[in-house]
């Protein structure tokens, strides 16, 4: 290697091992101006493309290490990392296939390989139960996951309605970032699952434990009736938020304190949402594991619905639809669901199929959360709330919709598949993304943040 290729190739790879990602790619684009076929400075590249989310650009210099060497069983598994990044999985296995080809003795490439063919099992699994289930013809709509069926109206009559007394117990406690991140939970995950019983006994515990401690015949503002309900799920913080009035992450939602008091009920509902989509993963999670709740499986939940794009907009539209639906009838605000749905290129039919994905799955845990949220919501709050709206002139504002809304959503066993599968999803990113360290940052927060309530 050229000395000032190695000179800036070090600089890079010691940013790389501090997490300084932006400043590890400035230095490997100087290497690589100076000479660009180095193999292990395209390698270097590749990683810190990966590890920024960029995977457009990590996927153009996966193919540029083949094109140098494609006997080198490194160039495969970085490119199997790229198509896990891509969701391309069935491409995925078949460059890990080859990494192993030529290097059978690595660790790493026989674990990547290892949980590519668990989430491949598993997918075409669910696939085959979710088609032998169904009474009528192919769904024309699809997934970017998968193709299903479902027949809706042979299902209107699940066991949502009643849920069951059945009782959790749970003996374990998974306080370790590295046990609830083990690649040993993908076998947990394609052999457990929620069912209606369970998972609405474990929502309604959530709620009535919060409503012990609510006083309903408050005669406080209907602000502060829903700031101290709110309060007890998550820590309340008032401050100016850039380019945003309200914000939720790791059991603490803050709040714009200026605006009129309408709009700050409509942000706290949605950030409540945010949290109460959280808690159904930590619920689904200490469920399959066992366990009670721990900062770890905090961390681990809320990582999940935020690490992809995809997820991340059917986050938002959960917590849209929730807000929507809690405010008069006329306030349709999709706001910050807009603001993800830049990331999209609504050009690419893959694209378009991941939106709808999206917001079918977020209209699924929004209507859990509704169900939640009405043990609360009596028509008196609602009518406090219709009240504030008046008040504060809001009748009279235009919201921001969107022509992506939905009434679509999963059936409960399809839905708990589909929970299984985002787990999965997310053990699997982990461990190709080295992604850690996100998830020991997200513990420490939940820690510091539940040490204040």
């Amino acid at each position: 290697m050229d000395p000032t290729v190695k000179f800036y190739y070090n600089q890079a790879k010691n940013s790389f091992d501090n997490k300084d990602y932006n400043n590890a790619l400035e230095y490997i684009k100087k290497a690589i101006n100076i000479d660009n076929h180095d193999f292990d400075c395209w390698c270097l590249i590749t990683e810190i493309y990966l590890n920024l989310n960029q995977i457009d650009e990590a996927s153009s210099c996966a193919t540029t290490l083949l094109n140098i060497d494609s006997n080198n069983p490194k160039a495969w598994h970085l490119r199997a990392r790229v198509l896990l990044g891509l969701m391309r999985y069935d491409e995925a296995l078949l460059a890990s296939n080859k990494s192993l080809q030529l290097d059978s003795q690595n660790n790493e490439y026989k674990e990547i390989n290892k949980n590519i063919k668990a989430f491949l099992d598993f997918r075409t699994k669910t696939s085959e139960e979710t088609h032998q289930t169904s009474n009528k013809g192919n769904d024309t709509s699809s997934t970017p996951h998968e193709e299903e069926t479902e027949n809706q109206s042979s299902q209107e009559t699940n066991e949502t309605a009643s849920p069951s007394e059945e009782e959790f117990n749970p003996i374990n406690k998974y306080e370790s970032i590295f046990k609830v991140t083990s690649s040993k939970n993908i076998s947990l995950f394609k052999q457990k699952k929620l069912n209606s019983k369970i998972y609405y006994k474990l929502l309604d515990d959530v709620m009535n434990d919060v409503l012990k401690k609510v006083d309903k015949n408050s005669k406080a503002h209907i602000y502060n009736q829903i700031t101290q309900f709110v309060s007890n799920f998550a820590e309340i913080q008032y401050e100016s938020i850039d380019e945003a009035e309200g914000l939720y992450s790791c059991n603490v939602i803050k709040i714009d304190p200026s605006g009129k008091t309408i709009k700050k009920i409509a942000i706290i509902i949605h950030e409540l949402a945010h949290h109460l989509l959280s808690e159904i993963f930590e619920v689904s999670l200490m469920y399959l594991f066992d366990s009670v709740k721990t900062d770890a499986i905090e961390a681990f939940a809320w990582y999940a619905l935020n690490f992809k794009e995809e997820y991340h907009l059917m986050n938002e539209y959960c917590a849209h639809t929730v807000e929507n639906y809690f405010m008069p009838f006329h306030y349709k605000n999709y706001e910050s669901f807009n603001q993800v749905l830049k990331e999209f290129d609504l050009t690419k039919s893959e694209d378009i199929e991941k939106i709808n994905y999206a917001t079918r799955l977020g209209n699924t845990f929004a209507q859990d959360i509704i169900y939640m949220l009405n043990k609360y919501f009596d028509d008196k709050i609602k009518k406090q709330i219709m009240k504030q709206f008046v008040l504060d002139g809001y009748n009279f504002y235009l919201f921001t919709g969107t022509k992506y809304k939905t009434n679509e959503f999963f059936y409960d066993d399809v839905k708990f598949d589909k929970i299984n599968l985002l787990l999965i999803e997310t053990t699997i990113y982990i461990k190709t993304h080295f992604a850690i360290f996100d998830l020991l940052n997200y513990k420490k927060a939940f820690t510091e943040a539940n040490k204040r309530r």
